[in-house]
């Protein structure tokens, strides 16, 4: 059962600076993801 751990905390590792550059509108947020759509504030959602 250590690997749902790891995985877990990989997500989290991963994902708070992307979520933080996002609403952050960071110059490499919005190079990478574009403008803010729909589809971002889906992405937001998770």
């Amino acid at each position: 059962m250590l690997f749902p751990k790891i995985s877990i905390i990989l997500n989290i590792l991963v994902f708070i600076p992307v979520y933080s550059g996002i609403l952050l509108q960071a110059n490499w947020a919005v190079d990478s993801y574009g403008i803010e759509t729909p589809a971002r504030g889906i992405l937001l959602s998770l």
